[in-house]
Parts: structure tokens; C-alpha cells; sequence
């Protein structure tokens, strides 16, 4: 081999160790087209530092990564990764049952048999020992590689080769969705996972185990028990980030994750997909919210006129990282507020005014309440200065709060109203008391699920405007009747301030 060609391969075995996107490329481009995203990559650090470790014998990894996004596709890269980089020995993979395993090792083999990777490392063949679907026994890089392949509740002592045992071992979705939702099933795992397997390891060599999985709803799920557990390190990431994007938008653009979440919430299933795709099994039992208790629509409505009408703001701030301001329009039928239509945005308050007031003048809705906390209250003064100053005519604003009751009592409590159920427990007490429109309901239940009472940082300024709807209503729904002043106002064409009439706000 030239000195140029030795370089080159130095160079490539030096970036195959460091960067797994590079690894990927050169083993198999046709399964690994895209860079993994961020989060893969401190996974991925996580389990090669705790594999190089010298000092700490057993390492604890509870993975939750979201169903089809390649989790166990990055677990088989690692395991090439440990044959090709470090003194690791034996790997034992385990998996719901033993097809499922030995195609995990099977496919290590496959990576392994890539060009490139024989190119660079030699064939693992050639050292071969035996090859079975269960166990796969080689020497290679100057020691004695055992891949081996068991299903959850199976014998890791039948695979004892020349008394060894396994330094690495892996559980990759050990737990089903059935057994998840078995409590006999579940506990039974629980202790085959933490008796014969846990104790297969190499008590002198160490051993880490890397356990990865889904979320599944209800208290039997193990990979929300492990996080629980202080001994396991955790990582878990759902589909969407907090921020409402993709987790891996080369692959699984947003788009798609949203439009699969709307069919979840039209076919009732959308506590699965929260488990399953976003990692989050908590927020349905916290609430206790049933998307088949809402109110149905009714078509009629389309052609009757409201009781009345109201528009409720929620103001926030200007900047780029502030929350968002909402703006909900309300028909109230049949004694019952119905969310018609809302914008969510960041706004400055110019812009919160303009919005509203053409909202108002577009659909006929003259009653505007906005949240008297803190500066908001100020929004009203400018409210009544540019309708005063501009000669507009039929609007009456009002000041809303939630008096003493915290931000989340009022949200949880909104959430019951929408069910019907009783304010202090989970009791059906009549119909409910707030309805959604069609075109907004599915938003509306997507935040639900995405709202935890126990926190103080929810995205929730939707859910905080509905909060104030039934109140509304309440306190002001004989003013809110539509008065000759607001039908006149209603007859007269809608007029869009423009920047120079609103440039003292």
C-alpha cells in the first residue's frame, strides 16, 4: 500500500470512529441517506464514552426515541462500532422475542460485510468460528467477538461461550405494546429483566446496558419506570420538540408528524401517538381528558345567528422569544360558548389592536375582553384611545382575570367544563359547558395532551383563553347581547387601520 493510499485509510478509520454520520456513510448510504439529527449524535457520544470507560464498570442507558425513527438502526451501527473500536467482548441482544434479536445481530453481521468497512478493518469472516442465527462467534481485530441473540424471557446462560460473558447488553423494544397494557405480563418482564438477565453480566469486565424502547400509556410502561430510577441515565425525545418542529425533519418532516397526529385525534387514538411518537405517557392521566365527551357540532348553527358574540385576548410580548398572544372569537348557542376561530402569534400590540378590531368589524363581534394582568391591562386603554380617536363606533371592551385561582386550576378546570364533568373530581354532571368548532377542535385537543398541570412552563395560551370563555359569559352575557349601536356597526363596511392612525401605539 502507497504512502498516500495508508494515509487516506488512516484518515477514513479516524473519521469512522469520531463521526457516526461518516460511519453510516461508508457502511451502508443506501439505509443511512440522511445525517442524524443532534440529539442521535449526544446519544450516540453518551454510549461510546460510557463504552471506553475505564474507571466505571456498569453503565445504565434508558433510550426513548420515537416509533420508526431508526432507534434500533443506530443501536446496530453502535454495536459495529464496539467490534471495530474498543476491547469489547461479548454483545448479548436481547428483544420482545427472539426472531426480533437475532435479526438485530443478523444485521450487525451485514454492516460488518459492507465493502468499505472490509476494506478498511478486513473481513470479519475470516475469523469465523460459528455462525448460527443465535450466536455468531469470530475472531477479529486480535480478540474473540460473540455476537449472540435471545428473545425477553429466554436463557442467557445457554449462550455461555469458553465462560465468558456479556459486557454489553442490549434491550431493544423487550417491551410490547400488549404487555404494556398487562400488568401480570409487564411484572413478569420486569423481573426476568432484572434477575436472569441483569445478573448475565460480566462481573469482572463490567457490562453496559442500554435499554431503548417506546413509551406505552399506563403505569406499566418500563422505559417511564427506568426514568424514574436514579441508576438509569435517560434520554428520551419525542417527534416534535417543544419548539414544533421535527425531530428529524429530513426524515419525518412536520408536516407529516402533524397530519398523523390530526388522524390520531379523528380516530380516538391520539393517547397512542403521544405514547408512541412523542414519548409522553403522562399528560391524558393528568388531565383526565376524553375527546368523546366533547360536544358535536351542530349544523345549524352554520345558519342561525349567536345568542351573542365576544372576542377574549390573551397578550403576550413582541419579541421573536416571547410567548405567543391569542386571539379567540366566541359564538355563544344555546346558552354554551363555542370557540369559532383564534390567531396565535407573536405580536406587538399595534398589531394584537389592528387584529381584533377587524376581526370584530368582519364578523360582527363587538365585545372584546382582554387579560387586566400586569401591563395588559394597558392594551385596554389603547383599545378605547384608537376606536375614541378614529371614530369607530359599537365596541365595548372589558377587563377579564381569573381572580385568585392559579393559571393550571383554571385550565384543568376549562377541561372538565369541555366534558361536562364535575369541578371537583371526574363525575359526568350534565353537558358540557364549552364547545369547539370543527376547524378548531384539533388544535385544541393537541395542546390539551401537550398540557401537564404539574409544571409551571406549559405552552398553553390557547387553553388559557378558553379557560376564560364560560366566565365571560357569566359575568357579561346580558351586556354582550348584540345592541342596535353594535348591529349599525355591523352594517358599516370594515375599514383596516392603517400604520399612520396607529403609529402612537
Amino acid at each position: 500500500m502507497s504512502a498516500h493510499a495508508q494515509v487516506y485509510t488512516n484518515s477514513a478509520i479516524t473519521a469512522a470512529k469520531q463521526d457516526v454520520n461518516f460511519l453510516a456513510g461508508i457502511t451502508a448510504p443506501e439505509h443511512f441517506p440522511q445525517d442524524f439529527p443532534k440529539e442521535y449524535l449526544v446519544i450516540w457520544e453518551m454510549l461510546c464514552n460510557a463504552a471506553a470507560d475505564t474507571e466505571e464498570k456498569f453503565h445504565h442507558f434508558n433510550i426513548g426515541l420515537p416509533r420508526g425513527f431508526a432507534k434500533t438502526a443506530i443501536v446496530k451501527l453502535w454495536v459495529m462500532w464496539l467490534i471495530l473500536f474498543t476491547d469489547k467482548r461479548f454483545i448479548l441482544a436481547t428483544a420482545a422475542n427472539s426472531a426480533k434479536a437475532e435479526a438485530i445481530i443478523a444485521d450487525v453481521a451485514m454492516l460488518l460485510s459492507s465493502p468499505n468497512i472490509k476494506l478498511l478493518f478486513g473481513s470479519w469472516t475470516e475469523g469465523l468460528v460459528k455462525n448460527t442465527a443465535t450466536q455468531k462467534i469470530f475472531e477479529f481485530g486480535g480478540k474473540t467477538v460473540i455476537l449472540a441473540a435471545i428473545g425477553a424471557g429466554g436463557d442467557p446462560r445457554g449462550l455461555n461461550v469458553n465462560m465468558q460473558r456479556p459486557d454489553i447488553i442490549i434491550m431493544d423494544d423487550i417491551q410490547s405494546r400488549e404487555c404494556a397494557e398487562s400488568k401480570i405480563q409487564s411484572a413478569s418482564l420486569r423481573s426476568w429483566m432484572f434477575s436472569t438477565l441483569y445478573y448475565a453480566r460480566d462481573p469482572n469486565r463490567g457490562c453496559v446496558y442500554v435499554f431503548i424502547g417506546n413509551m406505552f400509556p399506563g403505569d406499566d410502561c418500563i422505559l417511564e419506570q427506568l426514568r424514574l430510577d436514579p441508576v438509569w441515565r435517560s434520554l428520551i425525545v419525542g417527534a416534535i420538540l417543544s419548539d414544533g418542529t421535527s425531530l428529524w425533519e429530513a426524515v419525518h418532516p412536520i408536516k407529516g408528524l402533524i397530519q398523523g397526529l390530526k388522524t390520531a385525534i379523528s380516530n380516538g387514538t391520539a393517547p397512542m401517538f403521544f405514547a408512541e411518537l412523542l414519548n409522553d405517557n403522562s399528560t391524558t392521566a393528568l388531565t383526565g381528558f376524553r375527546p368523546e365527551r366533547l360536544l358535536d357540532w351542530n349544523p345549524m348553527y352554520e345558519i342561525n345567528q349567536p345568542d351573542c358574540t365576544y372576542i377574549i385576548i390573551d397578550p403576550a410580548g413582541r419579541k421573536s422569544t416571547s410567548d405567543t398572544t391569542v386571539i379567540g372569537l366566541f359564538h355563544v348557542y344555546e346558552a354554551t360558548p363555542w370557540l369559532m376561530e383564534f390567531k396565535r402569534d407573536v405580536l406587538t400590540p399595534k398589531a394584537t389592536i389592528m387584529y381584533a378590531l377587524t376581526l370584530g368589524m368582519e364578523t360582527g363581534c363587538f365585545n372584546i375582553l382582554v387579560e387586566d394582568i400586569a401591563y395588559q391591562e394597558s392594551l385596554l386603554f389603547w383599545f378605547e384611545e384608537i376606536c375614541r380617536t378614529q371614530g369607530i363606533g359599537g365596541f365595548k371592551f372589558y377587563p377579564i382575570s381569573r381572580g385568585n385561582k392559579s393559571k393550571n386550576v383554571a385550565i384543568v378546570t376549562m377541561i372538565k367544563q369541555l366534558q361536562g364533568l364535575h369541578s371537583s373530581s371526574y363525575t359526568v354532571v350534565a353537558k358540557p359547558e364549552l364547545g369547539l368548532h370543527p376547524k378548531v377542535k384539533q388544535s385544541v385537543i393537541y395542546d390539551i395532551y401537550r398540557f401537564n398541570p404539574d409544571k409551571s412552563n406549559n405552552s398553553d395560551d390557547l387553553l388559557d383563553v378558553l379557560a376564560y370563555a364560560p366566565t365571560a359569559y357569566l359575568q357579561h352575557g346580558l351586556e354582550f347581547s348584540r345592541s342596535p349601536l353594535a348591529l349599525e356597526a355591523s352594517r358599516t363596511p370594515p375599514r383596516l387601520l392603517t400604520d399612520a392612525q396607529t403609529a402612537s401605539l
